[in-house]
Parts: C-alpha cells; structure tokens; sequence
C-alpha cells in the first residue's frame, strides 16, 4: 500500500531517471513540473504508463486537464481518484495483475 509520501518518492525517483539533469532542487510536491522544464509531453506519457502500472489500472485521463498532471499532489490525487474507481470494477471480480485486487494501492484521500 502506497501513503503519499511513499508515492511522491515512488514517482519523484522515476521522474529523476528520465530526467537526471533536471534541476531537482527546491521542487516540492506543490511544484509547478511542466514551468520548470522537467515534464514535457514524452515524459507525460510515460509518467502515465508508470502510473498506471503502479496502482493497475488505466488512468481516464480524458477525465482531466491537462495542468491535473503537472504537481505531484495533484498526481496523487488522479492515481487515488483512480484506484476508487476502479475498485467497483475489481469488485465484480476484475483482478488487478498477477490476479490480485489493487483497490489497496492508494489509500482513499
């Protein structure tokens, strides 16, 4: 089960190997990725990818702005938006991979 700040450090340490000559310093979990120059949209669709497989299950980012996917928090608010939706769906016997739920990934906000 991921808190948010194990999820912060999850998706910061991703962020970090695509992007290692970012300025990393001073961001924050409220900081503004895409004005720093840090996401632009080939990373964003990877971040996507990687968030996706992180809680198992597709994002419905038609569902969103764009900006939605620029902070942290706000990364964190979509993936748990994303696990309570899809823990319906789990229920009616929809495993997450490797045939267990992941309705447990994310604790709701």
């Amino acid at each position: 089960m991921l808190d948010e700040l194990t999820f912060h450090t999850t998706v910061r340490e991703f962020m970090r190997a695509a992007r290692p000559e970012a300025a990393w310093a001073g961001i924050s979990s409220q900081s503004d990725l895409h004005a720093r120059g840090i996401l632009d949209s080939l990373l964003l669709t990877e971040l996507i990818l990687f968030l996706e497989g992180l809680v198992g299950s597709e994002i419905a980012v038609e569902n969103y702005r764009l900006e939605a996917f620029y902070t942290l928090d706000s990364l964190y608010r979509i993936a748990a938006e994303t696990v309570r939706s899809g823990a319906s769906v789990q229920a009616d016997g929809d495993d997450g991979p490797g045939g267990s739920p992941r309705a447990d990934v994310l604790p709701p906000r």
